[in-house]
């Protein structure tokens, strides 16, 4: 079983890519994905099954980028792309069969599989036909903490790598990929700057910066406006802020060949006593997915550490979260249930453990709430499959921290079958109290939960509907498209540097969409009024 689980979670990794571009609204892109860590490709020597050994960062001095295909000789969505013929393609045009610019290797990177599977699997002869070199390497897996196959890595010669995948609606072709390895930065370039954060944080949290910047920088220049400290030189700093608002950071690497273009993100600081964050309804957070479910500011816990499928670019998470933003519809026609979501095209999905003899004990956990009078919380919840036994989760309380051991159970067992099921818990227990409200999911090797449309109900006092949930706006920078949510019954006018009224939108809805692609490129300011509040943020035209 534990197999065709793992098959049946790569192939909902490869479609949540693809639900992700027509969640936007765009035309599917040929582009790579974002580099998925900041760490640069370790070295490895590894051999061939005709007893050829290669050394990675041998290509890579020589100037030369590097694909690695890590396939499973059981997975078929591997097979589907290895018969595709396109690395094959690449290895005879622009490999060593070719010009020479680019070494492919098939890696057989799954160490339950023996060696003779890749002549004689049940999908078929992985060898007949294929040019490059095909390795049995049980160690490649952990190398690039591989989560799901298959799983293909562009390495540029600079040793830096990201993900670059099979295609978003159709196969990548060889000359695309050919393409991708022209973006790649070489050691004779300054740096191309990037950075990686989580862009909303509460007042007087830490916020961690993650330098993501490509071509080997050797010195780092950041500068947080209005924060503690207001710069710094270390490669991944830490900043806080102590007042709400939204801030500009700037990120400037450089090494010896130069300083890279300066690059500058916004962080939102939020003032938690403004706030609820009551609702959940994932369907923000899929827009503009930074994996801690903003701006509601609930957290994951995943005690079990099971195998949890990370990376999945902008609609998902890297490491050993529980959750995951999905499109529950599409998800559900992959694997034949056809069941649509609650009152959206998002849910968010709890992984369980793979170990037969583990349960689960994946955690969702609310920020700190203050309830007021005739309180409870309600949410759908639906199961994947059944086959293996309903999903199993529990509603629980904590008056005190946010820590898992400190919750009690408010609901009895819930178990939802592959239809919606809502769900309620009474929380008058904890009338006009601060509480943490968590989802606790206890199944025992089963497989998926799906959860949607998380409602807390409470009867406050002084807190505005509007402020209910804080106004985001995105994508920031924008290359035309500014969205505003969050904004209901307020008036919405965004101005120009010198003050003019750009656009509005008076009486909003949930949410808005501005086209902003006629205007020059540079700072503009969308203010949201609303009776209780006037909130402004920056946003950037870069066309």
């Amino acid at each position: 079983m534990k197999k065709n689980l793992l098959l049946l979670l790569a192939l909902l990794v490869s479609f949540s890519v693809f639900s992700q571009y027509r969640a936007m609204n765009v035309e599917p892109a040929k582009n790579p994905a974002p580099k998925s860590v900041a760490a640069l490709a370790p070295n490895f020597t590894t051999t061939d099954i005709n007893g050829n050994t290669y050394t990675l960062y041998d290509y890579l001095n020589a100037g030369k980028t590097v694909i690695i295909d890590m396939m499973a000789t059981w997975c078929e969505p591997c097979w589907n792309f290895h018969t595709n013929g396109a690395l094959e393609d690449v290895y005879n045009t622009y490999g060593p069969n070719g010009t020479n610019e680019i070494m492919v290797f098939m890696m057989e990177a799954d160490d339950t599989t023996p060696l003779s599977e890749l002549t004689a699997s049940t999908l078929g002869d992985w060898t007949a036909g294929t040019p490059q070199p095909i390795c049995n390497d049980d160690n490649i897996a952990a190398l690039f903490n591989l989560q799901y196959y298959p799983t293909i890595l562009m390495i540029c010669p600079t040793g830096d790598y990201y993900e670059v995948g099979q295609g978003i609606t159709a196969y990548f072709t060889a000359a695309e990929y050919y393409a991708f390895a022209q973006q790649c930065p070489t050691t004779a370039d300054a740096p191309i700057c990037d950075f990686s954060f989580s862009p909303n944080a509460t007042m007087g949290s830490t916020v961690t910066f993650t330098d993501e910047s490509w071509a080997l920088p050797t010195s780092w220049s950041w500068t947080f406006e209005q924060g503690t400290p207001t710069s710094s030189t270390n490669q991944n700093p830490t900043c806080v802020w102590n007042v709400a608002g939204v801030y500009d950071i700037t990120l400037i690497a450089s090494n010896a060949n130069g300083a890279g273009t300066a690059v500058t993100k916004q962080i939102t600081i939020i003032d938690p006593a403004a706030t609820n964050n009551l609702n959940v309804t994932f369907e923000e957070c899929m827009t503009n997915w930074t994996g801690d479910f903003s701006p509601y500011q609930w957290t994951t816990v995943d005690l079990d550490l099971g195998n949890v499928w990370g990376d999945f670019s902008d609609v998902g998470v890297s490491g050993p979260m529980a959750f995951n933003v999905y499109d529950h519809a599409e998800a559900m026609a992959t694997v034949g249930n056809g069941l649509a979501p609650h009152g959206g095209n998002k849910a968010g999905m709890v992984m369980n453990t793979i170990t037969a003899s583990a349960p689960n004990n994946d955690w969702f956990i609310s920020p700190l709430i203050n309830l007021g009078t005739n309180s409870s919380i309600s949410m759908w919840a639906a199961s994947l499959s059944t086959d293996w036994g309903a999903e199993e989760f529990y509603i629980a309380v904590s008056t005190t921290d946010n820590a898992p051991g400190s919750f009690i159970n408010v609901s009895p067992l819930n178990t939802p079958g592959e239809a919606y099921t809502n769900y309620t818990a009474d929380l008058n227990a904890y009338n006009n109290m601060p509480v943490y409200i968590g989802i606790h999911c206890v199944s025992n090797d089963h497989f998926v939960l799906f959860v949607d449309d998380i409602v807390i109900n409470t009867t406050t006092i002084g807190i505005d509907e509007n402020a209910a949930v804080a106004v985001r706006v995105y994508p920031n920078p924008s290359t035309g498209t500014v969205n505003v949510e969050n904004a209901q019954g307020s008036s919405i006018q965004i101005y120009n540097m010198i003050g003019e009224v750009v656009a509005s939108q008076a009486k909003a809805n949930q949410f808005e969409s501005f086209d902003l692609s006629t205007l020059s490129n540079g700072t503009y300011f969308v203010k949201v009024i609303s009776e209780a509040l006037v909130s402004t943020q920056k946003v950037v035209i870069n066309k």
